[in-house]
């Protein structure tokens, strides 16, 4: 039997959620706090195509979503980010995935980009030749309270997972001594850590420099509104991630004695660390390294992953008690050349600041 299509646009989540249809799909193509957030987006068109499904028997086989964005260049251009993408096991290697991303390309005038990819998701898009890179970036991942049961769980036998408890307590212990030896040294400026942005920092999100990707303070509300990960979340029917034990953001204003010279945003997730957007004045990067080495040794990080070439060899040459350092890459990938050419990219760009 040949699977069916089904397309839902933006004005169609709201009844799309409440309907018996989504309900009882055996996988969910979406989760409840992606439905909510996608609804709130202050990007979105109503005819906006952001969800692909096919279904086979009332039963789902495979789902795309698209999540809407602005790029602002020598003209504004509406597009797509490609966010999630899912076949079901037992019907793959039969070029749904593939199906699926031909009609959001279609249906999107070829205007889609990627970053952030799964390695699957890569192969796919670059074998149907439409895809260039747009921004490439090269930062590093740090850890320091690491656990190799989770970095090596897919990679080793279960008797191997059992000895590597014991390497898990050894890693703990050299990372806890070297945390207490290990001090970066002083800011030479003030830090406030905010639990939430205030108007002087939504001002100071909205003045930040910002080339093709330009989100606002509007975006941030937005975001911190309608999170995609909520702590202790109810089990969902649905593949990606959308609950932790821990999961929040914190607001740094960097000051000297008279003037603020900066800013960053922190998103911490059961023991990982990112930092989205920053923007920070003359000697900042050093400041703001030396603040996220004591942020990561008081909540005990396992990975601090920053994209951002500078902020991370800022971290690098800080006194620091990491005890690895991976590099990483941030490619952003588009279907078409857009008219914004040199793109000021952030580490929260796309997706990546929700999950």
């Amino acid at each position: 039997m040949t699977p069916e299509l089904h397309i839902i646009t933006q004005s169609e989540l709201a009844n799309f959620r409440d309907s018996g249809q989504y309900k009882h799909l055996n996988e969910k193509p979406i989760s409840c706090e992606r439905l909510d957030s996608y609804m709130h987006n202050p990007h979105a068109k109503p005819d906006d195509i952001v969800l692909y499904m096919l279904l086979q028997d009332n039963q789902l086989i495979a789902y795309r979503t698209i999540l809407p964005d602005d790029l602002y260049g020598k003209t504004p251009e509406h597009f797509g980010w490609c966010s999630g993408n899912w076949v079901h096991p037992e019907h793959r290697r039969k070029g749904y995935s593939n199906y699926l991303l031909k009609q959001a390309m279609q249906d999107w005038n070829g205007k889609i980009m990627y970053t952030n990819y799964a390695p699957e998701s890569h192969a796919l898009y670059q074998k149907t030749g439409q895809f260039t890179l747009y921004s490439h970036r090269e930062g590093y991942g740090f850890y320091l309270y690491a656990k190799t049961r989770e970095l090596l769980r897919n990679r080793v036998s279960s008797v191997m997972r059992f000895f590597l408890f014991f390497v898990d307590i050894l890693v703990w212990i050299v990372a806890a001594l070297r945390s207490l030896m290990l001090t970066p040294g002083k800011n030479r400026w003030s830090i406030e850590e905010k639990r939430n942005p205030d108007s002087d920092y939504l001002r100071m999100f909205d003045a930040r420099q910002k080339v093709c990707f330009e989100r606002e303070a509007t975006d941030l509300e937005w975001i911190l509104k309608y999170p995609w990960v909520k702590e202790k979340q109810q089990q969902q029917a649905y593949f990606f991630s959308h609950r932790a034990k821990r999961f929040f953001y914190r607001f740094i204003v960097l000051k000297d004695k008279k003037n603020t010279k900066g800013f960053a945003m922190l998103q911490y997730r059961d023991g990982c660390l990112k930092v989205p957007y920053f923007q920070l004045g003359s000697g900042g990067h050093t400041e703001l390294a030396i603040f996220l080495v004591k942020f990561c040794k008081r909540h005990k990080i396992k990975l601090m992953t920053i994209y951002d070439p500078v902020l991370s060899e800022a971290v690098s040459m800080v006194r620091h008690p990491f005890l690895y350092k991976k590099q990483k890459f941030q490619n952003v990938y588009a279907a078409w050349k857009p008219s914004c050419r040199q793109p000021l990219v952030s580490d929260g760009d796309g997706d990546y600041v929700f999950t």
